[in-house]
């Protein structure tokens, strides 16, 4: 059977092609941006005359077409792995009743029923794509009133018209003078960074980000597929119950059915083994929508459950285990849905890091770098902490290339960062080096500390990685992890007050650190005698 983990990266490589096209629509849209903000006021009326306003979205648009026949076809291909897993699963309860048991690859009637599972959720998925529109948020509206009507907190129009409607009000900006055009369009990208392309009920206005919409649309379609697929390959074999698969961390009333055998119709007991109603217990909660639970067809009495009481048990004890991250405790559930929006986040600092680099706008995509930088450390840190798995798979995004950043010394002075919250490096004879985040770290005992606010570390070194003799080994992981270029990681050392359980004590402090990425992974070896 599939993990949830595959199940929940099945859809990736669809919505990673969407989102591709959002990057490329803000993309358009800062070198446009860029544009007139080079031309004289006198000289901007030329745009609009010479400039084709809807050249660039016409091929966002048809790039969102040509893409919806891989991603059909991949909808496709994803049912039918799923329906194999179903009936592959299967195979030993068809012998158990003395039927043939015909390979998925020569079961052309079952493979009929799922390509048309899959063509609901293909034609759903087209229906999506072409109900899409721009929406434009922002906290006043006043920052980009021009580009609001009604509803100065929001605007949903077609890809075509907000984008001539932002290039007016760039062209607007310029020629009244009223205020710095750099200053009014970075408040336009941060907007826009913020929102993106989106499916919009036009009935109601509901509107979502599409790559969310697609994901979510083929993860249902994929949940139907198998809810159906189970329901007539029990039938063919006979099924008279159902088991429900277990996957870690389930949202919280659902944990009880993770693993468990359900009768179908009335509750009963088979062969002194007590299994509750199906119908009354299991399926309200499977129909819940975003569930992915699964269930496969059973024979009540001889099929042996995935896994014991006792394994069930000591996995759901678990899965109710809190963890304590940034003086907050969670489950691991709720820290699956910090990690989504700590991944909303840098998707977001990554579109506007995108954008601002066509728009010229280096502060600002500098500013977006160092909010990555941040959000990365607290992403690695959240899942180590938790033992959650990444999914760094969702924070892709192309075109986009980490800058370097600029020093803290002068991020702090832009009010980005507060000088109490940094600590300054200083090398062995003393020279100062740098400034860097106040950053945690972790103890000999595993538990995390935080460097002593407003101390220095000291006779820092870099011993190995990019600069030295010494290879570091662990390089590849840091590249995988953070960001960077894997021979530009290095490994260096000093010493600093910790503050620990005993109070603040001078440490023996190791850490990784990438240009463009930043410290990461600060711990203590051991401590100072010195």
């Amino acid at each position: 059977m599939l993990n949830e983990h595959q199940i929940s990266f099945l859809p990736e490589r669809i919505a990673q092609r969407i989102d591709d096209i959002n990057s490329e629509y803000l993309e358009n849209i800062g070198t446009i941006i860029n544009k007139i903000g080079e031309l004289r006021p006198k000289d901007v009326h030329q745009l609009q005359r010479m400039y084709n306003y809807g050249a660039d979205m016409e091929k966002v648009i048809a790039k969102l077409s040509s893409v919806s026949g891989k991603n059909a076809q991949e909808i496709y291909d994803i049912f039918n792995i799923v329906a194999k897993e179903n009936y592959d699963y299967a195979e030993p309860f068809y012998k158990a009743q003395g039927l043939k048991f015909i390979p998925y690859e020569d079961n052309e009637s079952l493979q009929r029923y799922v390509n048309s599972l899959a063509k609901q959720t293909v034609d759903e998925y087209i229906n999506i794509t072409q109900h899409t529109a721009f929406a434009v948020f922002a906290k006043d509206g006043k920052s980009i009133a021009p580009l609001f009507e009604a509803n100065k907190n929001k605007l949903a129009t077609s890809l075509s018209d907000t984008y001539t409607k932002l290039v007016d009000y760039a062209v607007t900006k310029v020629q009244l003078g009223e205020e710095s055009y750099t200053k009014a369009m970075r408040d336009v990208i941060k907007a826009m960074a913020s929102s993106g392309i989106k499916t919009v009920d036009y009935a109601t206005g509901y509107s979502r980000n599409l790559e969310s919409a697609v994901r979510q649309n083929i993860l249902w379609g994929v949940k139907q597929c198998n809810q159906n697929t189970a329901d007539m390959i029990g039938e063919e074999f006979g099924a008279d119950g159902y088991e429900i698969d277990y996957h870690s961390n389930p949202r919280p009333s659902h944990a009880e059915m993770g693993g468990r055998q359900y009768a179908k119709g009335p509750a009963r007991t088979v062969k002194g083994v007590y299994y509750p109603s199906f119908e009354e217990e299991a399926e309200p909660l499977l129909n819940e929508y975003g569930c992915l639970h699964f269930k496969f067809s059973i024979l009540l009495g001889i099929s042996v459950p995935a896994y014991t009481k006792e394994q069930l048990a000591e996995f759901k004890a678990r899965d109710k285990q809190k963890f304590e991250f940034e003086g907050h405790k969670y489950t691991a559930y709720e820290g699956k849905q910090l990690q989504g929006r700590i991944e909303s986040a840098i998707k977001y600092q990554k579109d506007l890091a995108n954008t601002a680099k066509k728009a010229g706008d280096n502060d600002l995509r500098r500013e977006a770098q160092y909010n990555i930088n941040v959000l990365t450390n607290k992403y690695a840190k959240l899942s180590e902490v938790s033992g959650l798995p990444t999914r760094m798979e969702r924070l892709q995004m192309g075109g986009f290339k980490a800058v370097k950043n600029k020093s803290i010394d002068n991020i702090s002075k832009s009010g980005i960062i507060k000088e109490d919250d940094v600590v300054k490096l200083y090398d062995k004879n003393g020279k100062y080096l740098r400034s860097i985040p106040c950053p945690d770290v972790r103890l000999p005992d595993d538990t995390m500390s935080i460097i002593t606010k407003g101390a220095n570390i000291t006779d820092v070194e870099v011993f190995a990685g990019k600069g030295t003799n010494s290879i570091l080994r662990v390089k590849n992981h840091l590249e995988n992890n953070y960001g960077g270029k894997a021979d530009d990681w290095q490994h260096s050392k000093g010493h600093a007050l910790v503050d620990t359980p005993k109070g603040p004590q001078k440490a023996n402090v190791h850490w990784f650190e990438e240009e463009t990425v930043g410290v990461v992974e600060m711990f203590v070896k051991g401590w100072s005698k010195k």
